[in-house]
């Protein structure tokens, strides 16, 4: 459950966002304890607010803050990323996420006629070496972004994903 906002005003160059969910609102039991009696999920809490801020015609830049809460595990990250128009149907995404604490989170993405492809490096830099055994990863996504039947009168954004 969750509630989400966006300013899609018109002809601003400032656009922010936010928004605020839980996870698990029944608090169903948690199927990966192997236990006969399973405890109960504890509610996962996100919030997540930012800032599209317009340069030109042809990019903006997009900063943006997130923070999870499941249980006694919290999860703070912040990061930005610039957007670059290249032409009526087609974007370029660059930027870098930092996960406090833990690791490093540079990316690229390409959205084309509502398909979104992007590409990220989770690069450990946790102290907790010997438990991550300094494992970093490479992850790519792929999405599909429906058309809207509204125009919101702004350049096409959906919220940071990548």
């Amino acid at each position: 459950m969750g509630i989400e906002y966006y300013d899609a005003t018109p002809n601003k160059k400032t656009n922010f966002f936010g928004g605020l969910s839980a996870y698990h609102l029944t608090q169903p039991k948690d199927p990966f304890l192997s236990t006969g009696n399973r405890e109960r999920m504890p509610i996962r809490y996100s919030a997540q607010f930012g800032v599209r801020i317009i340069g030109s015609d042809l990019w903006s830049i997009v900063p943006s803050a997130i923070f999870l809460k499941q249980g006694s595990a919290e999860e703070k990250m912040i990061g930005a990323y610039l957007q670059l128009y290249a032409s009526a149907t087609t974007d370029f995404i660059a930027g870098a996420n930092w996960r406090m604490q833990d690791a490093a989170v540079p990316f690229v993405g390409l959205y084309h006629k509502g398909l979104a492809m992007g590409l990220s490096y989770d690069a450990n830099i946790s102290t907790m070496n010997s438990a991550a055994n300094r494992s970093n990863s490479i992850e790519v996504s792929i999405s599909f972004i429906g058309a809207g039947k509204t125009k919101l009168g702004t350049k096409a954004f959906s919220c940071p994903r990548f």
